[in-house]
């Protein structure tokens, strides 16, 4: 967050954000049972931690190479 993230970088890290969210989408509609995917509070964590960073990145992109 405090290092500079080139535009075409912050756009793939976007890309991998939204394939993450529908990889824990998929997994948790297919769970038969709430103990199959028992790593989701970890994982819907640092998904949250990795998308703040992106909102985060993309202000400061905007703001810094705004006209």
């Amino acid at each position: 967050m405090v290092v500079p993230i080139p535009a075409f970088l912050l756009d793939v890290f976007f890309v991998a954000n939204i394939a993450i969210s529908l990889a824990v989408l998929m997994v948790s509609l297919n769970a038969q049972k709430p103990l199959d995917f028992s790593a989701f509070p970890t994982v819907l964590l640092f998904a949250t931690l990795f998308r703040l960073g992106l909102n985060v990145a993309s202000t400061r992109i905007v703001l810094v190479h705004a006209s």
